[in-house]
C-alpha cells in the first residue's frame, strides 16, 4: 500500500516525519540535534513511545545514515569522500562563476582534503555514532563502526602528513570515480542562473 493511499492523517504524519528528519541532516543543525539526543540519553531510559523522542531518534538514525560513509571500510569511505569533495568543489565552481564568495571546503584551489575529513570524522561522525550506539546498545556498532571510524581517521591523519610533504595519494587513488561523478553531473539539469 502506497503512503498516498493511507488516510490523510497518516499521510500528513509521515510527510512531517520525512521533512523534519531530512532537514535535521543539515550540518548547521548537527550540534543542536546531537546535543538534544545526548541530553535525552543522560536522563535515563528513553521512551520510544513519546512522539518528541521518536522524532529525535529517527533524526539521529537518518543523520547516521547520511554520514555513514565514515563508518564504512576504507576503500568505500574513500570513494564516498571523493564524491562529497567533488560535490563541494562543483558548488564552489558555481559560486565562483556567479562572483559569489566560495563556501568553506568548496574551493578546489585550496585543497586540504585530509585535514577536513579527519576533522569531520572526529568531530561529527564518531560522536554521533557513539551516542547512537549507546542508545541502541549494539555490539555491532561498538565493534565494527567505532573501529572502522578510527581506522579511517588514522588514514586521514597519515594522508594529512603526506599532503604536507606534497605526497598525498587520496586524489590519485580516487581518480577513477571522477568519470562516474561527471556522468551524474551531466544528468543534473542546470538552472538558467547557472548559465
Amino acid at each position: 500500500m502506497c503512503i498516498r493511499d493511507r488516510p490523510e492523517r497518516d499521510y500528513r504524519y509521515f510527510r512531517r516525519l520525512c521533512i523534519s528528519t531530512i532537514l535535521d541532516t543539515d550540518l548547521q543543525k548537527h550540534f543542536i540535534v546531537t546535543n538534544k539526543f545526548k541530553s535525552l540519553l543522560a536522563l535515563g531510559p528513553v521512551s520510544v513511545e513519546d512522539e518528541v523522542n521518536k522524532l529525535l531518534i529517527l533524526s539521529i538514525a537518518i543523520k547516521a545514515a547520511d554520514i555513514g560513509h565514515g563508518a564504512k571500510d576504507l576503500r568505500l569511505h574513500k570513494v564516498w569522500s571523493r564524491r562529497v569533495v567533488e560535490e563541494f568543489w562543483h558548488q564552489g565552481d558555481v559560486e565562483l562563476k556567479r562572483n559569489l564568495p566560495v563556501s568553506p571546503l568548496c574551493d578546489r584551489r585550496n585543497r586540504n582534503v585530509a585535514k577536513s575529513q579527519e576533522g569531520f570524522l572526529k568531530a561529527i561522525v564518531l560522536p554521533l555514532y557513539e551516542s547512537f550506539g549507546e542508545f541502541l546498545k549494539s555490539d555491532v556498532i561498538n565493534q565494527n563502526c567505532f573501529e572502522q571510524i578510527k581506522t579511517n581517521c588514522n588514514y586521514w591523519t597519515q594522508e594529512a602528513e603526506r599532503e604536507n610533504d606534497a605526497k598525498g595519494t587520496f586524489l590519485q587513488e580516487t581518480e577513477g570515480v571522477l568519470a562516474e561523478i561527471e556522468d551524474c553531473l551531466l544528468y543534473t539539469s542546470p538552472s538558467p542562473r547557472d548559465s
